[in-house]
């Protein structure tokens, strides 16, 4: 089978550096808690760092997904048709990457802000 293109991995990277920084915001949340330091602000971040990573990023890359799986198919019974079906994929992932970014952007805020209430609940 024939490596993993580079846009479907420019996208998994995204995925897995949103997914990470979940699950830190949900540590920094569980310390706040046991600092007592939590409130609805904090959940507020919380919540919004799970919709960006659980829902945003994943329906603005469904069409790639889709194309992900087409890739896959003609990967292995039409290797030239997969090739197009890869420019077609880096096209399309070139477009997502700036709101990819943004989203990413929006969450180191919500880890920043996260960190300074557990600074302050010390």
């Amino acid at each position: 089978m024939t490596p993993r293109p580079a846009p479907l991995r420019l996208l998994d990277s995204y995925f897995a550096s949103a997914r990470l920084a979940h699950e830190y915001a949900a540590r920094l949340h569980r310390k706040l808690v046991e600092l007592e330091g939590h409130n609805d602000h904090a959940r507020e971040l919380l919540r919004e760092s799970a919709v960006l990573s659980a829902e945003r990023m994943p329906a603005l890359a469904h069409r790639v997904r889709l194309g992900e799986r087409e890739w896959e198919e003609k990967d292995l019974l039409d290797p030239p048709a997969a090739a197009r079906t890869v420019d077609r994929l880096r096209g399309q992932v070139d477009e997502l990457v700036p709101q990819l970014a943004a989203l990413r952007a929006r969450q180191r805020q919500i880890i920043a802000e996260l960190r300074e209430l557990v600074a302050r609940a010390h």
